[in-house]
């Protein structure tokens, strides 16, 4: 688990989860961030990337489990109003 989605964790999980948006018949993909503290624009980045990856394949993409502080950037930022954000997949 990553707890920080920074410049030097965002490449790799942007890498990981195009492969699982490519090679995975669901039609939503679930990321969890749990035990994500920190988010730099380069997460952000990486998040935008993957839910237009999401988008160009018919599929959804949707964050769960945000911890406080992650869930206060994203309203910071309004990308609350971009991607589908629930407290579990409940």
């Amino acid at each position: 688990k990553m707890e920080y989605l920074d410049t030097r964790q965002a490449p790799k999980l942007r890498e990981e989860l195009q492969q699982l948006i490519q090679s995975d018949g669901s039609k939503t993909i679930f990321i969890d961030l749990s035990s994500v503290h920190f988010i730099d624009s380069s997460g952000f980045g990486a998040l935008i990337s993957l839910l237009k990856d999401c988008k160009r394949l018919e599929k959804r993409l949707a964050l769960i489990q945000l911890t406080h502080h992650a869930e206060s950037s994203f309203k910071m930022l309004n990308l609350d109003k971009l991607f589908e954000i629930y407290p579990s997949l409940d």
